[in-house]
């Protein structure tokens, strides 16, 4: 039986790659990226501004704009997802929101201002410095949408259904989130291999 999965972090990677970063910005930019954001939803034409984080819900809720598209008869459309604080599942986030907070204070940063002033290509560098800095084997294959799939691959293994991992990834289509479930398999599949 061949299984195509995504290839991902285990989690004791995850967590030494997000805690690598000294600087306050960069381990924030792991972060979003680790909550299943695209990197264009981080730093590009979508990136998320501090208007975007309502810090008065519990858990704390992101406002991830998608790309916008012409809607016959009613002008332009963008795609809204809200991603929570995923520090209920995964306990590396546990100090992200006070992190957060001290970033935007910090900074000066206003309500329509973007979180981080930085290209693609430099989070692709800073993913990569600070793999090489978490021990990660072969740290140039790690790659934004690697944590993305990571962060659903872990959510899967602790039980979150795919309905919820579709939401915070911004799927259209269940179809997209159920190569998950084939991870969930996959995983189950090494345990017996591991068995004989």
């Amino acid at each position: 039986m061949s299984i195509e999965a995504p290839e991902v972090l285990t989690e004791k990677q995850f967590e030494a790659l997000i805690r690598a970063p000294r600087k306050p910005r960069d381990r924030l930019i792991l972060c979003f990226l680790a909550h299943g954001l695209r990197v264009s939803e981080v730093c590009g034409k979508y990136a998320i501004r501090v208007m975007d984080i309502n810090f008065d819900s519990k858990p704390v809720i992101f406002t991830v704009h998608g790309k916008t598209r012409k809607r016959k008869g009613r002008g332009r459309e963008g795609k809204v997802r809200y991603v929570p604080l995923l520090s209920k599942w995964l306990k590396v986030f546990n100090r992200f929101e006070s992190n957060l907070k001290r970033y935007i204070k910090k900074n000066g940063l206003k309500p329509e201002d973007r979180l981080f002033n930085i290209t693609d290509r430099q989070v692709r560098n800073l993913i990569k410095k600070y793999a090489r800095k978490a021990g990660i084997p072969d740290p140039d294959r790690v790659h934004p949408h690697m944590l993305r799939h990571t962060c659903a691959t872990l959510l899967r293994r602790k039980g979150v259904p795919l309905r919820i991992i579709q939401k915070i990834l911004g799927h259209a289509s269940i179809k997209t989130t159920e190569i998950y479930d084939t991870v969930a398999l996959y995983d189950v599949l090494e345990a017996f291999k591991e068995r004989e």
